[in-house]
């Protein structure tokens, strides 16, 4: 019928009071598969009318109209105008009153496969330039005798956020489509970092590292609070995209959000997301990729805080972890030097003794003392009674706490071997011993407390 019209001269380009052409009646009132065939036949006639828009209709053209069709209705039409060469030019790049494209059009209701069409077709992922849209009509430039504030000029002047197809796309959490605008080279410069946020929330790693890779800036807060997401989520690969996006894990300027950043991780049952974050790999590809990456500088950061992070991994974390932290370069002494606790004390002070050879083996100084002066081998020795013993074999313990007397014992050797002075504890407990120490030797004096008998025992 169509054809027979045009046949007959009919007006391809006639339009009714709101502006509205046949392309836009077929688009709108047709089923698909009769739509496609009209939209055939009039775009093969007059192709222009596919970028026409219509003033009454809100600006839309007639691949708006199809468009706001669901994706079942508007795929057959748009992949059949596409086959015949149609959908090109200003059919995709026109946009109506409210700034939208079609490719924003679709963006917004999250249809994949139409986004991937336009995008085939030629469609320009970017927002279309700001330009004043009319004020009467379609058809009426905005003049300067017409009464419009510069608040108004302004607003019009600038595309609202729909108008972005990424930015549609985004607010509508259509990752799909996102991922696909990305692809085909939209830049993600423009986003807020809500949209990185909520994909992280939603542990979509893809997504992250194709926002990041595109261009999506933070400030150095922003991305320790989506780090530490990924942290908190027990999210390998979101972490790694993170990192590998240029993420930067030491927060400069904020020490307390790098110290919770690590925190997490040192939290049982995190280290391999321990390990990414600290750039520790042992397989070749592994290490290659951490080099891309910025890396926890955990020595640093014991600098900046006036506190060793050995302290929090001794109490709170794996032997792994521990592990982790010194082959990352963490200082195995006190922090400040002379002044903080120092992380041997206090593993020792937990009679310890896997986490004491760790130490001992990574260097940590035997012989630093606390505030009080008491040194490791003191705080060791001031827990040999046989009450604390008998409370210490009770108790339901983790590790390798050295719970029985062969062990307390052992671990006294340990530190007797490596130098570890007694001198706080004899001098409190055992002064005939203190006095003797010089003559017999501080490591056969600790022996000695060990092994004495039940009722010399201090």
């Amino acid at each position: 019928m169509v054809q027979l019209l045009l046949n007959h001269g009919a007006d391809v380009a006639a339009c009714d009071s709101h502006g509205r052409t046949a392309c836009h009646t077929a688009a709108t009132h047709c089923s698909p598969a009769s739509a496609s065939a009209a939209l055939l036949c009039l775009a093969r006639r007059a192709p222009r009318l596919l970028g026409q828009g219509a003033h009454g209709a809100g600006g839309d053209t007639p691949i708006h109209v199809l468009c706001r069709l669901p994706e079942a209705g508007c795929l057959p039409s748009l992949r059949a105008l596409a086959s015949g060469g149609l959908l090109t030019g200003a059919a995709l790049g026109t946009a109506n009153a409210a700034g939208q494209t079609p490719l924003a059009l679709v963006a917004a209701v999250g249809s994949v496969a139409v986004v991937e069409l336009l995008l085939r077709s030629g469609a320009s992922p970017a927002p279309p330039s700001p330009c004043p849209p009319p004020c009467r009509g379609f058809d009426q430039p905005c003049g300067s005798r017409q009464r419009h504030s510069t608040a108004q000029h302004d607003a019009q002047q600038s595309p609202k956020p729909s108008a972005c197809p990424l930015g549609a796309a985004a607010a509508g959490g259509h990752y799909g489509c996102l991922l696909a605008l990305l692809w085909a080279g939209a830049s993600a410069s423009q986003l807020s970092c809500s949209v990185l946020e909520q994909a992280c929330q939603q542990g979509r790693a893809d997504v992250a590292a194709t926002l990041l890779a595109a261009g999506l800036a933070l400030s150095s807060g922003e991305a320790q609070r989506l780090l530490l997401v990924a942290v908190e989520r027990g999210d390998e690969a979101l972490l790694a995209a993170l990192l590998g996006g240029g993420l930067d894990p030491n927060s400069p300027g904020d020490a307390p959000a790098a110290e919770r950043l690590l925190h997490v991780a040192l939290r049982p049952g995190r280290e391999a997301l321990l390990r990414r974050l600290l750039g520790l790999w042992t397989d070749e590809r592994s290490q290659q990729a951490c080099r891309m990456c910025r890396a926890l500088d955990v020595s640093g950061l014991a600098g900046r805080l006036q506190a060793n992070p050995l302290l929090f991994a001794v109490r709170h974390s794996s032997l792994e972890a521990l592990r982790c932290l010194l082959a990352a370069g963490c200082p195995p002494g006190a922090m400040p030097p002379g002044a903080g606790l120092p992380p041997l004390v206090a593993a020792a002070s937990r009679l310890d003794a896997a986490r004491t050879a760790l130490l001992l083996h990574a260097g940590a100084p035997a012989g630093e003392t606390d505030r009080q002066g008491q040194s490791a081998l003191d705080a060791v020795l001031a827990l040999c009674t046989d009450a604390r013993l008998v409370q210490l074999a009770a108790e339901e313990t983790q590790g390798a706490a050295a719970t029985t007397e062969r062990q307390l014992l052992q671990l006294v050797e340990m530190l007797v071997a490596a130098g570890a002075p007694c001198a706080r504890f004899l001098a409190d407990h055992w002064p005939a011993a203190a006095a003797a120490a010089g003559a017999v030797g501080a490591g056969n004096a600790a022996a000695a407390a060990v092994a004495a008998p039940p009722g010399k025992r201090c």
